[in-house]
Parts: structure tokens; C-alpha cells; sequence
């Protein structure tokens, strides 16, 4: 237990935030606040209003996303992956966002609008947050897409900040997409204009953290101004009597508070501000203060001031660096090494690895992976990002104002250093989560706990170390024992992965990319590998349509993918999919076998021509222990009624909708002869499923999921029942995914019950 009012404050703060955001009930909620009251009354305290502050502001922020026209004032625009993205402050008060494919020159920031908007759903799979949930993170209360670029703006001269954006973001456009992207993230603190592979090189050897503006950074810039004006104040001011430490403070946080200021204070760098504020004011009051006094100072008025904070994955992961900073230099006090240059490197290997220590669980969680060698590579990089990159960049937009050409000469120089620097050979092996990540995050932070708390509560760590064990053997067995399917939310496109005991694993589609929105690397991987499917032994392809093959190329280069099955298409159809590429082409039916499941595939007739590749896609039956599922892709009911007779045959109790429920694949007469349990969409919009065969499905009595509404939908067969559950059911309260895929086998809330096929049904 932290030690001091101030990091006993700040814990409890965040304990009580964190239970009302998630939801919790009352009785549930008060119970665990009460807890903080074993660290002592001021955790108690905080912990209690937390509670009730974090209640009342998420409420505040629960209003119905809007429809239709709106008018407001725009206070923030950035670049997403998709578009433009407007931050906006409606004229009722109402804070969120709104999507445009297109950017719009007149609509600035400051600028008043009138727009035609509709409202926007988010995507919800294993172990990412609901929409509302994402939203409530930044302070806002709706999202919503521009109606056919419906907007009108009323454009009001920008303040001096946005001047300076403005002007920056104009000197970006003329450079080489390597040097915009690289002086874009640094400079103004946006990341999406960075070429792919530069970023995916980035991302691999642990390095990402340089590129967001953080703590890191205003640190470096403040120290610099701090030494040049503590060294230059006594010589430009001898008589003054005041002390250089002072003003020098004061300079370093004016410079690091203009920089965060143009990189669009994020809220790491607003926490590092903080920390910044509190050290600048403890150095003119000549007080000595701790790093962790400031951390926990920092985290206090940051969640007084913005609760929704405790939430946001950059602010999260900031805290937890410090945290890990601040462990790793105490360690590095202890060396006892006479080299200097030797303990210098080991002191800042050591506080390298703390930071990875210590973020690794949240790294896990919203990414899915990590570099095992990210502190080793930190320490490589880390003189050629501090002395040139991060310095030469500040340089370039400096000299943007005074001398663009030059400016533009060093910004490609640099980014040219930065990509000879890449590609030298280093290690990159990823860190992989061998199970469903929940369980290997819970038990990363038992022993990290365990760890902290080895010296002064041996007993308590050692509880925590047979936590953490304990832990590990359930991910194990869910590894090696369990069966599960999921059908993916990734909007109108098909993916449905099927894990199998002895780490078995299959995916039916691999849907989707629409133009430079590639949901198959930013969706798809990342759902796979935080579920711990690394290697998938067959994947089944129904078409070549972007909407269930455009994420093969993402999953060939993350997962290893031993085989690739379709039907037998053009090889331009392929063409689209990836320059190249080309599945295994079957022609007749085919039997395969993994594990213990069954796979039959039936392949339509052999290179229709590209209207008819829907109807003639490749057809799946799966069955596992008396579990079947259907897996039909795009196919018509005109495929359907030639396939009538075989699919008498084939009881499934599982029915994916052909074509994401549209009405030309509807035909009643082969659907019953499937005699079909429940029936899965995966699905979104007004007419998919169609409103026909919804009324079939309420008639039949036959239970519908839709991943449009309800997320992510599973499968679990449990004895000689099978379970189906929804994402949306289990986000509710305490965060369950952190023991999927336990948690529907002993909490029934959220799942419902079906009975297998018997030979009585068939």
C-alpha cells in the first residue's frame, strides 16, 4: 500500500472512478469503495467520492446520439484513418465528434456549422470497449457520420495557436510522405499520416512510444531550455539577485507548455504538464520534492479535473511508465559499478525496463502484442531520437516561419536518417499472448503487485504469485481444452474464427477492406491475437470479395496461416484481394479434418464470371462433438435450391444468414431443412437482416444475434447444451472479458442455453 497522502489520494480517486465507470451496482460499488478504508481513511475517502463524482459525471454524459441536422461550433479537427474528424460543441451543450471521408478547407477550428449527420456505431469484439465506453474516455457524448459531406460552415478567424497549426500543417504538405508523417507526429502530434510500413517497422521493434507526444518529450524540451537559460540568466541579468534556477523553470515550462499546446495536448502530455507545473513551482519555492509525489500530485488534479481520464489508454500508459521510470532508477541507485560509462548504459537499460515492465499488461490489452526487445531497442534509439530527431524536427518547424526550404531540406534529412536507421538488422521478436489476453493481463499485474510488495508483505506476495500462477494454468487449459466460435463485428463483412482443443484453430472469411480502411489489420489481427490465435490451420475463403477476403494480406503477414481454401474463381478476381495471391482452388467436394472437427466445403460451379461469384462461393459445414454450423457465405437462393437436397442432410444447429440476411438468400424450404437452433447475422443497416426474413426467424421461433447490434457474438459448447453469448451482454459491470473465456461457464447472465441436435429432432 503507497505510503503519503498524496499517493493514497490518488489511489483511492482512481479505485472509486474506475468502479463507476465500469458500471458496477450500488450495493457492489459501495462494498469495494469501502475496501479503500483497509489503506487508510484517505484512500477510504477518495475512494467513496470517486465513486460518486465518477457517477455523476457519466451520467451527465449519457445523452442519445443525434439525428439529423445540427448546428454548434467546431473546437478541434484532426486526420483519422478513415477521413476528417471534427470535433464539435453542439448549441445544447453536448460535446463529440463527426466523421467526413472528405476534408472541407472552410471548416476550421472556431468555426460555427450546420450539418445533416446520422449516428455512428462502433465495432465491439473480445476485449475492446462498447462505443459509449470509447467515447466517455475523451469527454464526449456522441459520434456521428456526415451525411453525403451535408455541412455547412461559417468560418471565424482562428485564434494565434490555430494560426500556427494552420501554417505547419501547410509546411508538411509540401514534403515526402516519410518526412510529413514523421514531422506531423512529433510536431503536431498526429500519427495517421505515417507511411505503413515505416509505422509497422516502428511498431515492431518497441519504439512506437517516441512518436507520441509525451511526457518523453516535453521532458527533453524542458530540460534543454532549462540548462540554456539557467546557463545564459546570470549573463544577461548579473545584478537581478535572483536565483537562475528560477526563471529557468519558468522558461522550460513555457516552452514545453507551447509544444503541448501545438501537438494537441493530449492527455499524457497534460499529465506531464502537471508533473512539470508541481516541479516548477516546488524548484521557486526551493522545496525538494519526490518523483513519486509529483506522479501522484499529477494524477490527482488531472482526475479531479477530467475523471473520464482513469479510462483513456494514453493516459493510462503514461502513469504506468513513470511508475516503471521511477522503480527502475531507485534500482539502478543500488549498482555499485566504477565504470561510468557501463552504469550509465545499465542505469538506462534498467529504467527502460521498468517503463516496458510496467505497461506491458495495458500494451497487451489494446494491441495484442509486444516487443520483447523494446527496452533493449529503446536504449539503441533513444541518443539518435533525443540529440537529432526529436530536436532537428522542433528545428524545422522553428525555421518553417524564417526559411521553409531549408526547413524542408532538414525534415527530409532527418526522416532519411530515420529510415537508414531501421533498417539496420535488429532484434524484433513479438511478445504473443499464448491464451485469451484477460487472463494473461491479470496475471502480469499479480505479479507485478507480488513483486512490489515482496520486501515489506512477503505473505501478501506470495498469495498474489499463486494468483498469478493459477491464473496461468486457466489460460492454459482454455488453450488446450476449450471450444469456442466467434463471429467477428466487423460491420457488413464476414469472419468467424473457431478455436478447437489442442490449439486447433480455423477462420471462415476474412472480411473486410474498403478502400484505405483496412479492417483486417486494424479489427481482425488484433481480435485474433489477443484471443491467442497465432496460427490458424485452415482458412476458408467463400469469394474474392473485399467484405470477407480483403484482410488475408494483414493475417498473412502477422499470423502464420498454414493453408487457404476457396473455390475455383478467375485470378483477377483474386487481383483485388492482393497482388498475387491466390488460395487453393477446389472444384468438387472436399473433407477436411483439424483436430476433432469436421470441415465440409462444397464449391460452386468453377470460374463464374463476377456477378455470379456470390452464388457460386465456397459453402462450410463444421461439426465438433455434436455441434454443427453453416457457414454459407453470399450465396442466392438460387444456390440454395440447387444445394436443397444436400443440405436435408446436414442438420446445423448454427445458421450463419447467407448474405448478411438480405432477402436474396432467403428460401424458407432450405433453411428448414437445416433445422437450424439459432441464427447468426453478421450484419449492419436498416435492411440487413431484411425485414422478410426477420419475420420468417420471429415466426419459426428461431433466436436471431446480429453483430451490428449486439458485438461480437460467441459460442460455447457446454456438455450437451451450447452456449451463445453476446459481447454487448458481457461488457456490463466489472470487466468479464478479463477471464474469458471462463466467465459464461459459471455467471449465466448475458448467455442463453440450447440443446443439441438429437436423433429424435432429425
Amino acid at each position: 500500500m503507497p505510503e503519503g497522502p498524496l499517493k493514497k489520494a490518488a489511489l483511492g480517486l482512481s479505485l472509486g472512478l474506475l468502479l463507476s465507470f465500469w458500471g458496477v451496482s450500488l450495493p457492489l460499488r459501495i462494498l469495494l469503495s469501502g475496501l479503500g478504508f483497509l489503506g487508510g481513511p484517505t484512500t477510504g475517502v477518495f475512494a467513496l467520492g470517486g465513486m460518486f463524482y465518477g457517477a455523476w459525471f457519466r451520467q451527465s454524459r449519457n445523452r442519445p446520439f443525434p439525428s439529423g441536422r445540427i448546428s454548434g461550433r467546431i473546437v478541434g479537427r484532426s486526420t483519422g484513418t478513415s477521413g476528417v474528424v471534427l470535433r464539435v460543441k453542439l448549441d445544447s451543450g453536448a460535446r463529440g465528434e463527426i466523421l467526413s471521408r472528405t476534408r472541407i478547407p472552410e471548416c476550421t477550428t472556431g468555426s460555427g456549422f450546420e450539418a445533416l449527420v446520422r449516428p455512428a456505431s462502433g465495432h465491439l469484439n473480445p476485449f475492446g470497449p462498447p462505443l459509449r465506453m470509447v467515447l466517455l474516455t475523451r469527454g464526449l457524448s456522441f459520434r456521428a457520420y456526415l451525411r453525403g459531406n451535408r455541412i455547412l460552415c461559417f468560418p471565424s478567424r482562428g485564434g494565434f495557436l490555430e494560426s500556427l497549426r494552420d501554417r505547419l500543417d501547410f509546411f508538411s504538405g509540401g514534403l515526402s510522405p516519410p518526412a510529413r508523417g514523421l514531422f506531423r507526429a512529433l510536431i503536431l502530434g498526429e500519427k495517421t499520416d505515417l507511411p505503413g510500413d515505416l509505422e509497422d517497422r516502428i511498431r515492431e521493434l518497441g519504439i512506437y512510444h517516441f512518436l507520441a507526444v509525451s511526457g518523453f518529450h516535453l521532458g527533453l524540451l524542458y530540460g534543454f531550455l532549462f540548462w540554456g537559460a539557467r546557463f545564459l540568466w546570470p549573463r544577461i541579468f548579473p545584478r537581478s539577485g535572483l536565483p537562475a534556477q528560477v526563471p529557468a523553470a519558468w522558461v522550460g515550462l513555457a516552452g514545453a507548455f507551447l509544444y503541448a499546446l501545438l501537438s494537441g495536448l493530449s492527455p499524457s502530455t497534460q499529465r506531464a504538464l502537471l508533473m512539470l507545473l508541481l516541479y516548477t513551482l516546488a524548484r521557486s519555492l526551493f522545496r525538494r520534492v519526490s518523483g513519486p509525489d509529483l506522479l501522484a500530485g499529477a494524477v490527482l488534479l488531472a482526475l479531479l479535473w477530467k475523471p473520464y481520464w482513469i479510462l483513456h489508454p494514453s493516459f493510462r500508459l503514461s502513469v504506468m511508465a513513470v511508475i516503471g521510470v521511477l522503480l527502475g532508477h531507485r534500482w539502478s541507485r543500488k549498482m555499485k559499478i566504477e565504470n561510468r560509462p557501463v552504469r550509465f548504459l545499465l542505469e538506462g537499460f534498467l529504467i527502460s525496463l521498468g517503463a516496458w515492465l510496467f505497461t506491458l499488461p495495458f500494451v497487451l490489452w489494446y494491441f495484442g502484442r509486444a516487443a520483447w526487445t523494446g527496452p533493449l531497442n529503446t536504449l539503441i534509439f533513444s541518443p539518435l531520437w533525443c540529440l537529432v530527431i526529436i530536436s532537428g524536427e522542433m528545428l524545422a518547424a522553428l525555421g518553417s516561419f524564417l526559411s521553409p526550404e531549408k526547413a524542408a531540406h532538414l525534415a527530409e534529412t532527418l526522416a532519411g536518417i530515420l529510415e537508414y536507421a531501421l533498417r539496420f538488422p535488429l532484434p524484433c521478436p513479438s511478445l504473443l499472448p499464448p491464451f485469451p489476453v484477460g487472463m494473461l493481463v491479470l496475471a502480469l499485474g499479480f505479479l507485478l503487485a507480488g513483486g512490489l510488495l515482496y520486501r515489506d508483505r512477503r505473505g501478501v506476495a506470495g498469495v498474489l504469485a499463486a494468483g498469478a500462477l493459477g491464473l496461468f494454468l486457466l489460460g492454459w487449459m482454455a488453450r488446450e481444452r476449450l471450444f469456442w466460435m466467434v463471429a467477428l463485428d466487423l460491420g457488413k463483412a464476414n469472419a468467424v474464427a473457431v478455436h478447437l482443443p489442442g490449439n486447433r484453430n480455423l477462420l471462415f472469411d476474412a472480411g473486410a477492406r474498403f478502400g484505405s480502411v483496412d479492417l483486417g489489420k486494424y479489427l481482425l489481427v488484433p481480435a485474433l491475437e489477443k484471443m491467442g490465435l497465432h496460427r490458424l490451420d485452415l482458412v476458408v475463403l467463400s469469394h474474392p470479395d473485399l467484405d470477407h477476403a480483403g484482410g488475408v494480406p494483414a493475417l498473412k503477414r502477422a499470423l502464420l496461416v498454414k493453408k487457404i481454401l476457396s473455390g475455383s474463381f478467375r485470378r483477377a478476381s483474386w487481383e483485388r484481394v492482393s497482388p498475387g495471391f491466390s488460395p487453393l482452388s477446389l472444384r468438387s467436394f472436399t473433407r477436411e479434418r483439424v483436430g476433432e472437427a469436421e470441415v465440409w466445403l462444397f464449391p460452386g460451379r468453377p470460374r463464374p464470371p463476377e456477378r455470379l461469384e456470390n452464388r457460386e462461393g465456397l459453402v462450410g459445414y463444421l461439426e465438433f462433438r455434436g455441434l454443427s454450423l453453416f457457414f454459407p457465405g453470399d450465396i442466392d437462393r438460387t444456390r440454395l435450391r440447387r444445394m436443397e437436397r444436400v443440405l436435408a442432410t446436414l442438420p446445423a444447429e448454427i445458421l450463419i444468414l447467407p448474405h448478411h440476411g438480405a432477402r436474396n438468400g432467403f428460401l424458407p424450404s432450405a433453411w428448414k431443412a437445416l433445422k437450424p437452433r439459432v441464427a447468426l447475422a453478421l450484419a449492419r443497416g436498416r435492411h440487413h437482416p431484411h425485414p422478410e426474413v426477420r419475420g420468417w426467424l420471429k415466426r419459426e421461433k428461431i433466436p436471431l444475434y446480429i453483430t451490428g447490434q449486439q458485438g461480437a457474438i460467441f459460442v460455447f459448447l457446454k456438455g450437451k447444451e451450447f452456449l451463445v453469448c453476446t459481447m454487448e451482454d458481457l461488457t456490463g459491470g466489472l470487466p468479464k472479458t478479463l477471464l474469458w473465456p471462463y466467465i459464461p461457464y459459471v455467471i449465466s447472465g448475458g448467455c442463453h442455453s440450447y440443446a443439441l441436435h438429437t436423433l429424435r429432432d432429425l
